[in-house]
């Protein structure tokens, strides 16, 4: 084993990096954010309603762009390696799940009436 190796497994590239990461909006600016989530970690985004967490979420799928600073997910820049990123994480919304269910819901009881 050489030193390189013993390097690379000691100090593995973190899960998410930020660097300076800042998205304003109108009445609103997320930021500057620095952080690091290393791998095996599990991290809870909690705040008040208006507080960035679905914003941060966005920026780190690559949904929005941020308007200054960098971002790595597992290694990888976003969103020059975007693709590459995206193979390898999933993310499912509670929001999208239940818009979901709520339409497979109505297309069903719109449908009831056909079955009658």
């Amino acid at each position: 084993m050489s030193l390189h190796d013993s390097v690379s497994t000691a100090c593995p590239s973190p899960a998410l990096r930020l660097c300076g990461v800042v998205k304003r909006f109108p009445r609103f600016q997320l930021g500057p954010l620095d952080f690091e989530l290393q791998p095996g970690t599990a991290l809870a985004l909690l705040g008040v309603n208006g507080g960035g967490k679905s914003t941060l979420l966005r920026i780190l799928l690559g949904l929005l762009r941020p308007d200054s600073g960098t971002v790595e997910v597992l290694g990888l820049p976003m969103p020059e390696r975007e693709h590459d990123i995206k193979v390898e994480i999933g993310f499912v919304s509670e929001a999208l799940l239940v818009a979901c269910i709520l339409t497979a819901i109505f297309w069903l009881q719109s449908r009831k009436r056909s079955f009658l």
